[in-house]
């Protein structure tokens, strides 16, 4: 449905239709699911992957995105919310804001808006983004989004389609488990069993966040979700590996 509406709001765009008949497709909320996944992203295939794009696709949209899920564990919605506006290099963040009236709902509404804090190397890719490569479009409402595509705003497909992309394991030029993955058809990506979703990374970022010591309280407000419900659909953690989180604070007692 977000691929109909984009495409819509190109075409009014254009001057081939109303100007707000987009408004009138649904928007499908599908970035994350109510049951418990086994499937996620490892933890390990990541360092490939960042590497991959920084060498060889650095300030791509793609590097973007992905550095953005991985760091901060935002969903879809929210990469799709940021404006230019809404990043602040200096100060090292950018504010999350529902704004349903111009097309970008968050996934808990009002209550999923923050400020998300970034790190120097996280900026400096954002910053040479901007700089080389960002198109400088607006979208249909005339906002700046901070993440485009030569027509404006992404649309979830699209930014789902970048991460399939970019975890396709012969995207970085490694071997999948599929035999029938033909690493010339870029839709292979889509239909490979090696390929993960945002929905993976978000949960394997969490696992990363909770196993470089960060507090629980404190993985659950960057990444707008209870502590609970992290828990159960995110951090797929043993029970030796969660004792062994807890340890370094025994001597605290």
């Amino acid at each position: 449905m977000d691929t109909i509406k984009a495409f819509i709001g190109t075409c009014a765009q254009r001057g081939f239709c109303g100007p707000r008949l987009h408004e009138l497709v649904p928007t499908v909320d599908t970035e994350d699911c109510d049951e418990v996944r086994s499937e996620f992203l490892s933890v390990e295939r990541v360092p490939d992957i960042l590497d991959y794009l920084r060498n060889y696709h650095r300030a791509s949209r793609q590097h973007v995105v992905f550095e953005l899920m991985w760091h901060t564990m935002i969903r879809i919605s929210g990469v799709r919310a940021l404006d230019l506006s809404h990043y602040d290099s200096d100060e090292g963040f950018v504010e999350v804001v529902n704004q349903p009236e111009t097309g970008t709902r968050l996934k808990n509404g009002d209550s999923s808006e923050r400020f998300i804090g970034l790190s120097t190397d996280i900026c400096g890719v954002i910053d040479e983004y901007i700089d080389v490569g960002r198109e400088n479009v607006a979208d249909e409402f005339g906002r700046d989004p901070l993440i485009t595509t030569e027509y404006g705003r992404p649309a979830s497909s699209t930014i789902r389609q970048d991460v399939y992309q970019v975890t396709y394991p012969p995207f970085i030029g490694q071997d999948c488990s599929c035999p029938s993955c033909d690493t010339h058809d870029r839709n292979s990506a889509f239909r490979c069993n090696d390929t993960r979703s945002p929905h993976m990374v978000r949960k394997a970022s969490v696992i990363h966040h909770r196993d470089a010591g960060w507090d629980p309280l404190m993985v659950a407000d960057r990444a707008d979700a209870s502590w609970d419900v992290l828990s159960k659909h995110y951090d797929l953690a043993t029970k030796k590996e969660k004792m062994l989180r807890r340890k370094d604070n025994i001597d605290d007692l």
